[in-house]
């Protein structure tokens, strides 16, 4: 469609509002040297996706920011387009609305993210990379790559921290002024906090889309459990039981791009003064602040939500939680701009010092939030 001449005002809302903008001038000549075009910064700017040729004239680190051609035959360039259109725009999942005046964060090379002004959420905007799928290969494989160890071979572990978390739980809830109070954890996985709580007095349920994990938690643990979708789940028809004490979700909350949904299903499934507790990555920690770059570019592509703790509570009011209590987890010495390239353990002087400085400035990269239901 040719608009004719326009003013710049209907041009950058144009820019704003297409699926891709490109820059087609290619890396032929000599003048490519010297050549930085303004547009590049202006579609930049737009927080639509850009795609664009590499020249000599552009610093090296503007690449990471939009998509490149390597191909400069028209047929690569078709299918770089073709490629971008399976991208995918989001709205801010908290207030399920988008505005371009929403203000752009970071930008990665398949990814733009957002802080809403309205709800204050950051939140992924655009991303053109595929889904995860959280089947048998991410407890294992994955999951190893990840952390040295498969997810079973790393449950033990993972319960001696759920402990600590029952504690928080049972601290704010005051567990003994109830009886046999129950606990859905949403994301169970295979189950070591199901587990965990079972050990601590709590009737435990679990959920989860991995039909491996449940199998375990069903076959293995013996707790009951359902492979289902979140917040789909119906509680009455799988559990028989309509409300429950506490609702949690361990490193789980940031998958979810309908977020308004969750957070209604949640609170309609606590009891009023019950506890949904959350655990997440932190924008607030040391590599969201020191090294923000590598913080967003390092951010899962199916993380559709970076939480803040100081946002925290003002998001979660809108759905009648009361925060409680705020947890600065994820401490790593090692991630402070100082530090980084150093050869430090644990029993250095220096670790030590900044492990102190992280937890006493709540420099956490995760963090864990226990809110209590108002019924507000």
């Amino acid at each position: 469609i040719f608009n004719g001449l326009v003013d710049r005002a209907e041009v950058l809302r144009l820019q704003r509002e297409a699926t891709i903008l490109i820059n087609p001038r290619k890396p032929n000549g000599s003048i490519t040297r010297y050549s930085f075009p303004s547009k590049t910064m202006e579609y930049l700017a737009s927080g639509t996706p850009m795609l664009g040729y590499k020249l000599e004239g552009i610093p090296t680190e503007y690449y990471q920011y939009y998509y490149t051609i390597d191909d400069l035959s028209v047929e690569g360039l078709a299918e770089k387009i073709k490629e971008i259109s399976h991208g995918k725009r989001y709205v801010c999942p908290v207030c399920e609305e988008h505005s371009p005046d929403n203000p752009i964060i970071a930008r990665t090379e398949h990814r733009t993210f957002r802080r809403c002004k309205k709800c204050s959420m950051i939140y992924i905007s655009w991303n053109s990379l595929k889904n995860k799928k959280y089947e048998k290969e991410y407890f294992s494989e994955e999951y190893k790559k990840q952390y040295g160890k498969t997810y079973l071979e790393d449950f033990d572990s993972i319960k001696e921290t759920c402990y600590r978390r029952l504690n928080e739980i049972n601290n704010v809830l005051r567990v003994p002024n109830r009886s046999n109070p129950k606990i859905l954890d949403i994301g169970c996985a295979f189950g070591p906090f199901l587990a965990a709580a079972s050990e601590k007095g709590w009737l435990p349920y679990g959920t989860d889309i991995s039909e491996t994990a449940i199998e375990y938690v069903r076959s293995e643990l013996l707790f009951p459990a359902v492979q289902s979708e979140f917040p789909e789940f119906d509680s009455a028809k799988e559990f028989g039981i309509n409300l429950f004490d506490s609702v949690t979700m361990w490193y789980v909350i940031e998958h979810f791009s309908n977020l308004k949904s969750i957070l209604e299903k949640v609170s309609s499934l606590l009891k009023t003064g019950g506890i949904f507790a959350f655990s997440t990555p932190s924008a607030e920690g040391v590599s969201g602040k020191k090294n923000t770059s590598d913080f967003f570019k390092n951010s899962p592509s199916d993380h559709y939500t970076i939480w803040e703790p100081s946002k925290t509570a003002k998001i979660l009011k809108q759905f009648g939680f009361e925060v409680v209590k705020i947890v600065s987890t994820g401490h790593h010495p090692e991630r402070f701009p100082k530090n980084k390239n150093k050869d430090m353990s644990k029993n250095d002087l220096l670790y030590k010092y900044y492990s102190t400085l992280s937890h006493f400035m709540k420099l956490g990269d995760t963090f864990e939030v226990y809110c209590r239901k108002t019924g507000k």
